[in-house]
């Protein structure tokens, strides 16, 4: 009988134990996105998406102050994505709590509004405060100082970048107050100012940007892949990745430095022991090979693959070498130098600012000596092609060529540049970087990356839609931004799966790019306009010939409002600027009709400028331009029988054509050739 009870006893211990730990909560540990914190706003009268993670098998709660309650149970990944519905906003502060069995997240002060997601490069990341000095806001001040709207939030997302998507960003909600709004995207915020003013509701802005980044970064894989250009990249991104190949095994076993340990510092960095006297008149460089036009291509024998590089040259100076009225000239160096001449620094620039201007450096007096010396420079190229692209020579400080250098440069490799990170070359010519073209470098201009790090794990966070202002890294392919441009947004829209959400974009602004193909891509973003519910702002009349950022931001981001007032809220403005239509030729005359006339078309000068008309020969002349009601009639004494008439159709035109809402024309032609119909 003992036995038994033994037995029994034993076995209803098991039983309870067993039953007391089945019933123990589970530790939850919940995170949630970055995108859900205090300050946020999140779209109105949606049924929004909340996300997170959380140990496998965990009960979450959600409990909002508009009473709209949900649970789960995370599954075997521990993740977690719950929708709620959320109401009209009544502008005020709600709160939502998000729960387990031990883990309890409260976010407070969150708004329900619009939420517009905007992207794009430089243009777009410009903070309210500006560039300074090269590149001011307009009467940032005054906008800094007056931004008292707590209604308005913007939510930034950090730069990064990443050859797979990424699930998390980082990232803060910030509300709209003078401390706050100076790091604010300048474009960005005057767009979410207008709406908010228009419509009296709360407006969330997310703004994920990077500087000069073209739009293949930005696109998912899928969409680059049917791109010409970009058909084999899902099977490079593979082969890059492997961490079993020879070339990543190759980068494992190297030195790294961080990038800013060279860039923007006060004092010039060395990247190694091992280069140490390489800028003096004695150090050996017999063994480093030569190049002609000190391009970074040839030094580490492939296309727009970025790193560091010294290079060298010998030259004989016969004048006086104790005069101070000497400069050393460079020209343009793509993108940052340092520059020595027989061991001493005589100029650098190792941070960022107009990388475009040619580089000419004081040389102190008594660097020169007479006879034999020794020019060393050192080029940092972070993107794109690099190096020194200009014949180097002495001239005077009026800028008067004294004595021509050569343009053979002995050089040598010392570092590549990835995610970065300069990987420092142990034996420079013997440690040269793997040419295999299918290897990809990450950086902002690689495709996919920034779409991967900086828009996909802000999916599916719930939008009205998006606004976009970007195109002046992909000038010199308008052709292949045809296709380019819309795997952008309609890559974003796949993935999203909330529709086809607006995309609203900014057309390039007058600037010199030093490109002729500037027009093209103009006439390319006019064309996406076939494309489902866009917008397109036109900004020709607010450029800027002397910067490429553009200091006046607000009319841009207003322009941007009023396609989302017009055709997303209802609201009764007139959006668009004259849109070339069509155009007939007779008597020596081209007659220009235009959609979105608005009240009439408009010109505040005597004269209607930008407009060109050619015949049969192709040869364009500028033509007398005059309103007449809604057409434009155009003709030239150099031009009998006109054929193409075309408008605004260079880089730096900044033309008056207007309607009388004060909305600018866009650049157009109207073929481009004679066997076209107009």
């Amino acid at each position: 009988m003992k036995q038994i009870l033994s037995v029994v006893g034993s076995t209803f211990v098991r039983v309870f134990l067993f039953i007391m730990v089945s019933c123990t909560p589970k530790e939850s540990n919940i995170k949630l996105s970055d995108m859900f914190t205090d300050n946020m706003v999140l779209q109105q009268k949606s049924n929004i998406s909340i996300w997170g993670w959380a140990t496998s098998g965990s009960k979450i709660k959600i409990e909002t102050s508009w009473g709209a309650n949900i649970s789960s149970i995370t599954g075997q990944d521990g993740k977690w994505l719950m929708k709620i519905k959320t109401p009209s906003t009544d502008g005020k502060a709600q709160s939502l709590t998000i729960s387990s069995a031990d883990t309890t997240i409260v976010l407070n002060n969150v708004l329900l509004g619009e939420v517009w997601l905007c992207s794009g490069q430089s243009n777009m990341e410009m903070p309210v405060s500006g560039w300074l000095p090269n590149d001011p806001l307009e009467n940032s001040e005054v906008e800094i100082n007056t931004a008292n709207y707590p209604s308005i939030r913007m939510f930034t997302v950090k730069r990064n970048k990443s050859f797979t998507p990424l699930e998390t960003c980082q990232g803060t909600w910030k509300v709209c107050n003078p401390e706050n709004v100076p790091g604010f995207s300048a474009t960005a915020y005057f767009f979410g100012l207008k709406l908010h003013k228009e419509l009296n509701v709360p407006v969330g802005l997310i703004h994920s940007s990077w500087s000069g980044s073209p739009a293949q970064s930005w696109v998912e894989a899928d969409f680059v892949e049917n791109v010409v250009g970009y058909e084999d990249i899902k099977g490079k991104i593979a082969m890059t990745i492997d961490s079993s190949s020879t070339y990543n095994k190759w980068l494992t076993s190297m030195k790294r430095k961080a990038q800013d340990k060279f860039i923007q510092n006060k004092e010039f960095n060395l990247s190694d022991i091992g280069f140490e006297g390489i800028m003096n008149a004695d150090y050996d460089d017999t063994a480093w090979d030569t190049v002609q036009t000190a391009t970074m291509d040839k030094v580490f024998q492939r296309d727009n693959f970025n790193g560091m590089a010294w290079f060298r040259q010998e030259f004989t100076f016969g004048g006086n070498p104790n005069s101070d009225d000497y400069c050393i000239f460079l020209g343009r160096v793509d993108d940052l130098n340092t520059v020595f001449i027989n061991g001493s620094l005589v100029g650098r620039k190792e941070h960022w600012g107009n990388n475009e201007d040619e580089q000419s450096y004081a040389i102190p007096s008594g660097v020169l000596k007479k006879g034999k010396n020794i020019l060393a420079v050192r080029v940092i190229d972070v993107w794109e092609k690099g190096g020194l692209l200009q014949q180097p020579s002495i001239q005077n400080n009026e800028g008067k060529v004294i004595q021509p250098l050569s343009i053979n440069w002995k050089y040598l490799p010392v570092a590549i540049l990835l995610n970065e990170d300069f990987y420092i070359l142990k034996n420079g010519f013997d440690d040269r970087v793997n040419p295999n073209p299918n290897v990809l470098p990450l950086n902002s201009h690689t495709p996919t990356v920034l779409y991967n790090a900086m828009i996909a794990p802000l999916i599916p966070y719930n939008l009205k839609g998006a606004i976009w202002y970007q195109g002046e890294s992909n000038i010199g392919e308008p052709d292949q931004y045809r296709r380019l441009f819309p795997a952008v947004f309609n890559s974003w829209r796949s993935n999203w799966g909330i529709g086809d959400f607006p995309f609203y974009y900014a057309q390039l602004a007058s600037f010199d790019y030093g490109s002729d193909k500037v027009a093209e891509l103009r006439e390319v973003q006019l064309e996406t306009l076939q494309e489902e519910n866009v917008g397109m702002a036109v900004t020709m009349d607010i450029g800027s010939l002397t910067t490429i950022h553009p200091p006046n931001k607000q009319d841009v981001g207003k322009r941007l409002a009023l396609w989302a007032l017009a055709k997303d809220y209802a609201q009764d403005f007139v959006y668009s600027g004259p849109l070339y239509k069509s155009a007939e030729f007779s008597n020596g005359k081209a007659i220009v009709s235009f959609d979105h006339v608005g009240s009439g078309l408009y010109c505040p000068d005597k004269k209607v400028s930008d407009f060109e008309i050619a015949g049969e020969d192709l040869v364009f002349y500028k033509a007398e331009a005059v309103i007449q009601g809604n057409h434009v009639i155009v003709q030239s004494t150099e031009v009998t029988q006109p054929k193409i008439v075309r408008f605004a159709w260079n880089d730096t035109a900044m033309p008056n054509l207007f309607n009388k809402e004060g909305l600018p024309a866009s650049p157009f032609r109207s073929s481009k050739s004679i066997n076209e119909t107009p």
